[in-house]
């Protein structure tokens, strides 16, 4: 290697050798091209970064935004859907999100918007689901059944898509959403961010798993169409969403299987028929409170522990089951044979007794029950009477104006008096006026008659829905010139009882519109939104007995088809004729339940 030094002397000594030219020095180019050509080259580089870098951002953004509804090849691994916390003190019971103050004013001004957006001029097509949870691109068939752990809360994230294509920027949109199996079915709440997205929350109790859902999900009416005096051609009765879940208990770990025919392997060899006892992974329900009557909204479900269908009888009654057989724990108390449903029983927050006549009685003895409401009100007295305090001459349809004492033919120690008086229009043989019914004069002073000389009933149960959804031209009229109005009538009636003589006032929503009326003027978004505007209203009236009983939640797992209910009665009395679905005999349990949850109401401890 040659040092540094002796590079310099033979540089110095070259410059001084004779045949050294010393003329102008000539330096060999690395560009011979010149400076224009290296800008030349330099914008070119810099122009095909360019182009990288927007291919770059394209294909991100077109990942994210279609990623979240790919389909998958295989039902997803059910360890990847355990991310949270799997110890029981984390899991709760799924609610319905509840507005505690201003309901009324957010509603309305939701629907008084409805205008000043330009989004609400687009239609709703279809959904995009958000987010990584697994499941089918929209409309896509399900071939695979995806799984879930049963007992913690999980969310499905969507957004409308808009007849442009484009996702809303509103919301507005009423969805239908049923989780049905043999033994559970329940209306998972959906909730509207209004802005064009929606959070649905799906929760099973750990008891039912290990069995395989179905989870649907249908656009019923846009934009508050439901809201209309005349939504029927606005209906949409559109399929968005259907699933096949496969539950996994908890505590039950279960192998990946590649397909479904693998998985229903895995399922059989793997899980034991009954899992383990989990009843501790959620609160254990309760036997209802007069507290617990004082909840807005209900989030409950429908559960049984066998599928046997009992078939119709003679009378038209489903009555197959052991008449001893106890209500299965902690879903409710008492002989769930009383409900002649095939085993089904609703529970919600709490669990509800099912009432044998003897308790009943000794509950209502020496009870005024003053009814307030429509045909479905009258229906329920009936069933009330008939199945519950045993009087089997009940007739079929009852007066719409009904003052009476009844005894207990085993004890006519025993007695209540029913008051019923109809409200679905202040003339007794005519319909579809609901609260506008008490414009008339002489409509209110028949019912000040029951309350002069300081009668007091021990219990007011009250309902409106149904007719007022086929007679307010607008919410607003509704809410002003019916549901205000309406109260401003009661207060007085209340104000001249006395605080201290005040009875249980008992506020009984209306149920779901079903089979074919669900695009009708009454359909189930209207009667939603009426329910809760009249039982929002109520409790600013801080009444100290107010107590709800919330039939829309109990009602719409079955409002599907008309199965259960004519559209609007779910308690028609027994008969083995033909229904209006076509079949022979009707189910009428879901009506009977209703009536036990009102039991509970008055009787509970």
């Amino acid at each position: 290697m040659v040092s540094s030094d002796g590079r310099e002397r033979a540089y110095a000594k070259a410059l001084s050798s004779s045949k050294f030219d010393d003329g102008p020095l000539q330096v060999k180019q690395r560009f011979p091209l010149g400076a224009f050509t290296i800008g030349i080259v330099t914008y070119v580089i810099l122009f095909v970064l360019l182009l990288v870098q927007v291919y770059v951002d394209d294909m991100t953004r077109f990942y994210n935004e279609y990623s979240s509804v790919a389909t998958p090849r295989r039902p997803p691994d059910p360890f990847t859907l355990r991310r949270h916390d799997r110890r029981p003190s984390s899991f709760r019971w799924v609610q319905y999100p509840t507005v505690e103050t201003n309901e009324t004013e957010q509603l309305m001004d939701r629907w008084r918007a409805l205008k000043s957006n330009e989004c609400h001029g687009v239609s709703t097509q279809s959904i995009r689901l958000m987010g990584d949870f697994p499941g089918p691109s929209l409309n896509e068939s399900v071939t695979n059944t995806i799984r879930l752990v049963a007992g913690p809360v999980h969310e499905i994230v969507w957004a409308s898509i808009g007849d442009d294509g484009e996702p809303r920027c509103v919301g507005g949109d009423f969805f239908e959403a049923d989780l049905s199996g043999p033994h559970w079915k329940s209306r998972p709440p959906v909730l509207d961010h209004d802005n064009g997205t929606y959070t649905m929350k799906l929760q099973l109790h750990p008891d039912f798993a290990n069995a395989r859902y179905h989870l649907n999900v249908t656009l019923l009416f846009d934009n508050l169409q439901g809201l209309a005096l005349r939504p029927k051609s606005r209906a949409r009765l559109k399929q968005v969403l259907s699933l096949n879940i496969e539950y996994v208990h908890p505590e039950i770990q279960i192998p990946p299987a590649e397909t479904v025919s693998e998985l229903d392997e895995a399922l059989s060899d793997d899980i034991p028929q009954k899992p383990p006892t989990s009843s501790s992974l959620l609160p254990e329900l309760k036997l209802c409170t007069k507290d617990d009557f004082k909840k807005k909204h209900w989030t409950g479900r429908w559960t049984r522990d066998d599928e046997r269908e009992c078939p119709v009888d003679e009378a038209g009654r489903y009555d197959c089951l052991d008449p001893d057989l106890e209500c299965p724990r902690p879903w409710c108390r008492g002989p769930v044979a009383r409900l002649e449903s095939s085993g089904w029983v609703y529970s919600a927050h709490c669990a509800f007794r099912i009432f044998r006549t003897e308790e009943a009685w000794q509950c209502l003895n020496g009870k005024w029950l003053f009814a307030w409401g429509d045909s479905i009100m009258i229906d329920s007295i009936g069933n009330l009477l008939r199945f519950i305090l045993g009087l089997n001459d009940t007739p079929a349809r009852l007066d719409r104006r009904m003052d009476q004492v009844f005894r207990w033919p085993r004890d006519e120690r025993l007695s209540v008096r029913i008051t019923s008086v109809f409200n679905g229009s202040h003339n007794v043989s005519r319909n579809w006026e609901g609260l506008f019914s008490l414009h008339d004069e002489d409509y209110q002073s028949y019912l000040r008659s029951f309350f002069a000389d300081a009668n007091v009933p021990d219990f007011m149960i009250m309902n409106s829905g149904q007719h007022d959804g086929l007679y307010w031209r607008s919410v607003d009229d509704f809410l002003i010139d019916g549901v205000q109005h309406a109260l401003r009538f009661w207060k007085g009636i209340w104000k001249g009882m006395g605080s201290s003589k005040l009875p249980d006032i008992i506020y009984r929503t209306t149920v779901t519109s079903a089979g074919r009326h669900r695009p009708e003027p009454n359909n189930p978004e209207k009667m939603e939104f009426y329910n809760h505007v009249i039982v929002d209203q109520l409790m600013r009236l801080n009444l100290p007995n107010l107590r709800i009983v919330d039939s829309y939640d109990p009602t719409f797992p079955w409002h599907y088809g008309n199965r259960h209910s004519d559209g609007v009665h779910y308690g028609r009395a027994p008969s083995k004729s033909k229904w209006v679905d076509g079949q022979i005999g009707h189910q009428y349990f879901v009506d009977l339940m209703l009536v036990h949850i009102l039991l509970n109401s008055m009787c509970a401890a």
